[in-house]
């Protein structure tokens, strides 16, 4: 009687392994034949320049303190310095 019960616990813990295992398998393939196609690029100079555009106010509701803020509204020279301290780095 213990060795049918150790059986049928063995075949039943195969059994959701393997189940277990294709369905994940199945979830990954899913999901990269939806991403496989799709690239996200960023500028982080013309999301700069999109978000300057917005009021202080706006900007706050999206969770920028009042320095991110500042640097947003003046996102030209930020950038100006930033190049220039690359190049005196010789990385730029």
């Amino acid at each position: 009687m213990k060795i049918k019960h150790r059986i049928l616990s063995i075949c039943l813990a195969v059994v959701l392994l393997i189940c277990t295992f294709s369905s994940v398998v199945q979830a990954a393939e899913s999901c990269n034949d939806q991403n496989s196609d799709s690239t996200v690029m960023l500028n982080e100079f013309d999301l700069a320049a999109q978000f300057s555009k917005e009021s202080e106010k706006a900007l706050k509701d999206r969770g920028f303190s009042s320095s991110e803020i500042k640097k947003i509204k003046n996102y030209k020279e930020v950038f100006e310095k930033h190049i220039k301290k690359l190049s005196v780095i010789g990385i730029y």
